[in-house]
């Protein structure tokens, strides 16, 4: 092997090699090295940014190495803290085998099967006894662990860290251990784990791992690392058109770095595309074109990458309406049954606001959060959202993800700092034992304490697909049993005296008129519900362009006919189906 081949393996897509002199002396030895790659099987999918590191496992392959992949069946129950501001929720063991089912399929479109060795870390955790654990833990103190920048970021601001979450990476750690890892791989925000392995080898006799961390592929949306939760991934697994369509909307700032972390296009060529797009001679689409047939090729094949790449001329380019048009069944019944409780909502929370002598300016942040508390909701299938019996675990953990669905979409259109936690905090309980931070008490912001009362009474008040509605004074009785539990008995004294005074109908239509009609929020509902990714959701808004029948509707969904064509944005033609009939 020469050391021009070593170059581009330990340079190109290498954020950092500790130690790098070590692993050329182990690629030298002739040794075949055990390459250690953990994953949670938290969600179903691979995207791109799992495929940086995978390529470089199978350039390793390539040389004759041999991957040990671990699926932390054990991990994945705590949720991995990297990178995260709270924590993540927990996953069943059935959740975990039918995930890593399918990421297994999809990891082996990039790995070689025939050179990997699977593992599951219940193998060696299993048996753990409780004199293992405390053995485990006595190898690393609480210092160390809150010198990592995620944990001492949220004990910092008070946010709750679990002591699961803190025995995660010495799991990780554990794992190195177990299977005698000779490298181990992983992304930049990795880095503090594959670290706790290293120590824990030296610790228990073995010669440590050499780290190799690749960099973090930024996603769609240009800003942050690519990450199915922040919806600006791109799954392998997802149709070529797809695919090349998302690889389209990626900024230009990015063209050269997919380019070089996601292709085998190479290096010399990948400079002139960088002096082309510095001295401005290249259209920077021409090269995204090239780019996004280099990947669905990688995925799917040449011939789907021609086709792909073929009904994105005709279409985005040349602005036909393509042969074949997706139908989606829509539920209009789903969309007036959220869009009529958020105006509810909005109208009780102003209500109590008035009783509570909130200023203008509190007052307009709470009504434009409490229009739009449930956005979120418009993303979750209709079978889960309108079930009529209860609801099953994995179910009830789909419902409370509509909370941080709703605050994704609203931070990515730039809504005011002011409004996004009086959405987040809704479902928090006065008790501290709501969700998604566990915050109580004065920690909840008052706008967030004032609709989840609201929320709650026009629940209980209205009709359900799981019961009836109650009268008003069976509502109060409700809510007076959960004041100091679950509510803020200042709010729920407010609700009961704004419920004895008159409201006059045009005080409130003024007030909706002043944070956009109506017909807007459903508008966005309706985006929120017609987009497969938050990411098309927020171009549609941004660029505010439905057309219906080829007459464009500024912002407001007048009337949709069963079977009416609409095309969404620039990006999207669908033939809309009531799901209901």
């Amino acid at each position: 092997m020469t050391d021009a081949r070593f170059a581009t393996l330990l340079r190109r897509g290498v954020a950092e090699i500790i130690t790098e002199a070590e692993l050329l002396r182990l690629l030298d030895s002739g040794r075949i090295l055990n390459l250690k790659q953990g994953f949670d099987p938290s969600a179903p999918d691979i995207h791109l940014g799992h495929v940086v590191g995978l390529r470089k496992l199978r350039q390793f392959q390539e040389l004759g190495h041999k991957v040990t992949l671990i699926i932390g069946d054990w991990t994945a129950r705590i949720g991995d803290p990297s990178g995260q501001s709270a924590t993540r929720p927990m996953l069943s063991p059935n959740e975990i085998r039918n995930n890593a089912q399918t990421y297994m399929e999809q990891f082996f479109k990039v790995v070689d099967k025939d050179k990997t060795e699977l593992r599951w870390q219940s193998e060696w955790f299993s048996p753990f006894t409780l004199d293992d654990v405390i053995k485990l833990t006595s190898r690393f103190t609480i210092a160390q662990l809150l010198a990592r920048e995620d944990f001492s970021r949220r004990y910092s601001s008070g946010n709750p860290i679990s002591l699961a979450e803190m025995l995660y990476p010495l799991l990780q750690g554990y794992d190195s251990v177990a299977v005698k890892a000779d490298v181990e791989f992983g992304g930049v925000d990795q880095k503090f784990n594959c670290l706790v392995g290293r120590e824990l080898q030296q610790n228990m006799g073995q010669s440590p791992q050499q780290v190799f961390l690749v960099p973090l592929l930024i996603g769609t949306d240009g800003h942050q690392k690519m990450s199915k939760s922040l919806h600006n991934h791109i799954g392998i697994a997802e149709p070529p058109r797809e695919i090349y369509g998302k690889v389209m909307s990626i900024p230009d700032s990015l063209i050269l770095d997919y380019f070089e972390l996601v292709t085998d296009v190479p290096e010399q060529e990948i400079a002139e595309f960088k002096d082309q797009l510095k001295t401005r001679s290249v259209n920077p689409m021409n090269l995204k074109k090239r780019l996004a047939h280099e990947i669905v090729r990688q995925f799917h094949g040449k011939e789907a990458a021609d086709q792909a790449e073929e009904h994105f001329t005709h279409v985005f380019q040349k602005r036909e309406i393509p042969e074949e048009i997706p139908e989606i069944r829509l539920s209009f019944k789903s969309l007036m049954y959220e869009s009529l409780h958020s105006r509810k909502v909005f109208e009780i929370a102003t209500r109590i606001a008035s009783q509570m002598g909130m200023s203008s300016d509190e007052r307009r942040a709470l009504q434009i959060a409490a229009a739009l508390h449930d956005i979120g909701k418009m993303d979750i299938p209709d079978r889960v959202l309108l079930k009529k019996g209860a609801l099953t675990t994995s179910e009830w953990t789909e419902i409370k993800l509509h909370v941080s669905r709703s605050t994704e979409l609203l931070r990515s259109l730039g809504v005011s700092h002011e409004i996004i936690p009086n959405v987040e905090a809704h479902h928090e309980q006065y008790d501290g034992k709501g969700y998604p931070r566990g915050l109580s008490g004065d920690q909840i912001p008052l706008g967030a304490r004032i609709i989840a009362v609201a929320d709650m009474y026009d629940t209980l008040t209205s009709e359900r697909p799981y019961r009836r509605a109650l009268t008003d004074a069976e509502a109060l009785d409700e809510l007076q049993q959960g004041t100091g539990i679950r509510f803020d008995p200042a709010v729920v004294k407010a609700l009961k005296q704004a419920l004895t005074v008159e409201t006059s109908s045009e005080d409130l239509a003024q007030d909706l008129a002043e944070i956009g009609s109506f017909a807007d929020i459903f508008h966005m509902l309706l985006a929120a519900k017609l987009s497969k990714s938050h990411e098309e959701a927020k171009r549609l808004l941004r660029q505010n362009a439905v057309q219906i029948d080829g007459r464009k509707v500024n912002g407001n969904i007048v009337s949709i006919r069963n079977g009416a064509i609409i095309k969404v944005g620039k990006l999207r033609f669908a033939k809309i189906v009531d799901a209901d009939k």
